[in-house]
């Protein structure tokens, strides 16, 4: 994987007042927001686009880790006649990959 130029994750959100919303780092909750989202909390396009947002650090490492995968099978089947053991690795990874997405759909 990449190295990681972008604020270590996972995030998550602060509310303020009817219209704000911030994203900060777990990692380093002490430090300030470090994106501030503008949108009604009752919004469902707001909250959608919030709930997104949180999501990158997720998404990236989910994405990333299938791709990986995705290779090492190529490599593996190329290799070996048991090159279908490896489908769970992938598989495992894959799963991640859905929960990542389900997060930036806030389920």
């Amino acid at each position: 994987m990449n190295e990681q130029k972008h604020t270590q994750g996972p995030w998550a959100t602060n509310t303020y007042g009817g219209s704000d919303f911030g994203i900060y780092s777990e990692v380093e909750p002490n430090k300030p927001d470090f994106v501030l989202v503008r949108g009604e909390h009752d919004d469902p396009t707001a909250v959608a686009t919030l709930n997104l947002l949180v999501a990158a650090p997720d998404m990236y490492e989910a994405l990333t880790l299938l791709m990986e995968s995705v290779v090492s099978l190529d490599e593996y089947i190329e290799t070996t006649e048991a090159g279908h053991l490896a489908w769970g690795h992938t598989l495992d990874h894959y799963r991640i990959a859905l929960e990542a997405l389900a997060k930036a759909e806030g389920r």
